[in-house]
């Protein structure tokens, strides 16, 4: 991907930020950037992308081990450094990335949120975290998956299908916080399992541009591409062929 590619995708989403904000007013606009994708060996790969080059590395390592300690696999390979794209201040991002298990259940056609949204709430002023993108790359919908989601007060839950002809499809997650309270903090991981404290989202607007999902490791344009690569429309979630339950 050109440096004038990059550029130009910066571009479009500044021209589409008050589109974004009117057709999704439960969405919040991502702080941070996730995406994970289970490893051949079933590890489950996650690369955090702070927006704010300025976010404090200890709290983000706090962060980071706080999601393994919430799916019950501590962290891996735990790396976080700055990263700025042409010398340019303006285009610097803190990004982490480490490998956990638990959050692709391949075999019960399971994605969880729960670990990694508890994990960034409650971060103290001016670091407050409302507004995620989680995606989990090559990952298909099915009739278990859930789609969209609101737990009133608490979190709100948009999901969709990305479409890239630049890599894998996946869902990607956009997830406001509206409780900074952890504990408070319930993402269902099945249709099946929604109670009457949750209860689906209101019905949203499907013409918006979703990021790119593409996984290179140690990749400098991986971290951009999750953000601003804007290619076509994603298409709101929707049950399609069941997930396999062969561990890949």
């Amino acid at each position: 991907m050109s440096m004038k590619r990059v550029f130009l995708t910066i571009s479009l989403i500044a021209m589409h930020a008050g589109a974004w904000s009117q057709a999704h007013d439960v969405a919040s606009k991502p702080q941070v950037t996730i995406t994970i994708r289970e490893h051949p060996t079933t590890a489950d790969l996650v690369e955090v992308t702070m927006l704010d080059a300025g976010y404090p590395r200890d709290l983000l390592k706090r962060q980071c081990e706080a999601i393994g300690e919430n799916a019950g696999s501590p962290v891996r390979g735990l790396y976080i450094g700055a990263q700025t794209i042409g010398g340019d201040p303006k285009l610097r991002f803190l990004k982490a990335s480490f490998a956990t298990d638990n959050l692709i259940d391949r075999a019960n056609s399971v994605l969880r949120l729960e670990p990694i949204v508890r994990a960034f709430a409650g971060a103290p002023a001016p670091y407050t975290v409302q507004g995620m993108s989680v995606s989990f790359v090559g990952e298909k919908p099915n009739r278990a998956t859930v789609g969209k989601f609101s737990f009133p007060e608490v979190v709100s839950v948009v999901g969709t299908t990305a479409n890239s002809s630049f890599g894998p499809q996946g869902i990607e997650y956009r997830v406001t916080l509206l409780s900074q309270d952890p504990a408070r903090i319930h993402i269902p991981e099945q249709v099946s399992k929604v109670t009457d404290r949750a209860i689906p989202a209101p019905k949203q607007k499907a013409s918006w541009f979703g990021p790119v999902v593409v996984i290179t490791a140690g990749s400098l344009i991986t971290g951009l591409l999750v953000y601003f690569a804007i290619l076509r429309p994603s298409r709101p979630l929707r049950p399609s062929n069941p997930i396999s339950r062969r561990k890949f």
